[in-house]
């Protein structure tokens, strides 16, 4: 599963078969290529996926593997504060990846997944993310829905334009909560 473009939700990959998931970062950078041209600029992924093989893979194409660095540190304080701060801000945006399987889990049941056969789960799985991308769908033509009221309302009451999109701005911040 990855969050990917505006904050859908994707599903790659179910396998009930045990497998190392570091496999899967290459076919997804190239996966990512096929779609937009290019390979993406960086790769924020767990610990698991900071292997010789991606790493080599991402320093030849010039994707940048957020994560610790192999060997010693540099002597340079400067340029080891430079890598700690573009760890921490890579590390934020995985957070992102982390809260939405915790959405996932939590408010979709992904983590109560009770059928028998496997076509079955595959199934219930697949529904709880077109069930997370519809609900984001929702919430964006909500947005609009009401931000465009909110346009008619402030032409007609130009004086009102802090008041009305105070609660619009509110809105779109309490959904950045849930957001998926």
């Amino acid at each position: 599963m990855t969050p990917g473009r505006n904050g859908f939700a994707f599903l790659h990959r179910i396998s009930w078969d045990p497998y190392n998931e570091a496999e899967d970062l290459i076919a997804q950078a190239k996966k990512y290529k096929q779609e937009y041209g290019c390979y993406p600029e960086r790769i924020c992924a767990d610990r698991i996926y900071l292997n010789t093989k991606n790493r080599n893979f991402c320093t030849r194409n010039k994707i940048r593997l957020s994560g610790k660095r192999l060997g010693r540190p540099p002597k340079d304080p400067e340029i080891s504060a430079a890598h700690k701060q573009q760890v921490s801000a890579d590390q934020r945006k995985r957070n992102e990846v982390e809260g939405c399987f915790g959405t996932g889990k939590r408010k979709y049941s992904l983590n109560l997944i009770m059928a028998r056969l496997s076509k079955g789960a595959e199934t219930l799985i697949s529904m709880a993310f077109v069930v997370m991308c519809a609900e984001k769908i929702l919430r964006l033509l909500r947005l609009f829905f009401v931000t465009v009221c909110a346009w008619f309302y402030a032409w007609q009451r130009p004086d009102a334009l802090l008041e009305v999109f105070r609660p619009i701005w509110q809105l779109e911040m309490d959904d950045s909560l849930i957001a998926v």
